[in-house]
């Protein structure tokens, strides 16, 4: 009989993804790998833990095609409702943003709705420039029957899309034709049966400033207005690295300047005044330059425990 267990644990890996399977089994992805690409022979407690992990006998993972189970098939049904967005302007240059937050956040209504007859979930969503516009939207949204709302997004310029889920993420892809743009935003698919409250998640767009260029920045959904000032949301939806320490550095330039001004000694003695101010600006520029390049924003991840702030207020906290 031809072995099929590389293939067999590849689909496995592909349906659940290669570190749950490790999570599971207890093994690491290294050995899993190893595994997969044949550089190894699995050992017999690796099959016994993928029998107890997932319910594959010996037998049946080593000599047959295993079924591939979709496990993206989730209800879907927790998340049909209309939501706030709160989202950064990105039509500034390179992050450029206006002093004045009312000008920096932007604002829609977004309702996912259920498009019946098998045809699974659809996701309308309208933007607007100021505050009071999307509330105001949102309150006829959420006043009308769900069946109604198409008509009511179909009175402006609207984007327009679909929902799919897995038991980790939520994906919306949307466009807008008379834009000619198009977004796709991911947000975590909370543990939880509940009607979806919203959540921070990241969105793909377009921006349309002076070119029209790939940006991607966080967004935050809420199915109910918010009441927080606009500053506390401005905050909310950076991705800057906020905890830099800057301890080790600032013990550094106190002890430069008690070498150049405090003790009495040589360095301190032979240096002139403007030769001590120009060692210090350059020690200064060459450590907080440091600190600017070793945190400068490469990427940034949602997190349901660091975001912890955006579900409290999400919940009304």
């Amino acid at each position: 009989m031809e072995n099929r267990f590389a293939e067999n644990l590849r689909l496995l890996c592909n349906m659940h993804t290669q570190k749950k399977v490790a999570n599971m089994t207890g093994f690491s992805q290294s050995s899993i790998n190893n595994y997969i690409n044949k550089a190894s022979d699995p050992s017999i407690q690796f099959l016994s833990a993928i029998h107890d992990a997932f319910g594959y006998s010996l037998d049946e993972f080593m000599y047959e095609d295993i079924v591939h189970e979709d496990v993206d098939n989730v209800d879907l049904t927790k998340f049909c409702g209309s939501y706030m967005m709160y989202y950064y302007d990105n039509t500034g240059y390179k992050g450029e943003v206006h002093e004045n937050m009312r000008n920096t956040l932007m604002y829609g209504v977004m309702s996912i709705l259920d498009a019946h007859e098998g045809a699974g979930l659809r996701v309308c969503c309208c933007t607007f420039k100021t505050r009071r516009e999307a509330e105001a939207f949102f309150g006829k949204v959420t006043s009308q029957d769900m069946n109604d709302l198409a008509n009511l997004y179909g009175e402006s310029q609207y984007y327009i899309g679909e929902i799919h889920a897995n038991e980790h993420n939520m994906f919306i892809n949307m466009s807008n034709t008379f834009f000619m743009d198009e977004c796709y935003l991911i947000f975590n698919n909370p543990p939880s049966e509940r009607h979806y409250m919203g959540g921070l998640g990241t969105i793909n767009s377009v921006s349309r400033g002076r070119e029209y260029n790939p940006c991607i920045q966080y967004i935050l959904l809420s199915d109910r207005v918010l009441t927080k000032p606009e500053g506390d949301i401005y905050n909310m939806l950076q991705l800057d690295l906020s905890d830099v320490n800057f301890d080790r550095t600032v013990d550094d330039i106190i002890d430069l300047l008690k070498k150049l001004f405090v003790y009495n000694n040589e360095l301190n003695n032979s240096l002139s005044e403007d030769q001590k101010k120009s060692i210090i600006s350059n020690n200064l520029k060459y450590k907080f330059g440091q600190i600017i390049d070793n945190n400068m924003f490469r990427f940034a991840k949602i997190s349901n425990r660091e975001d912890d702030g955006v579900y409290q207020l999400l919940r009304g906290e």
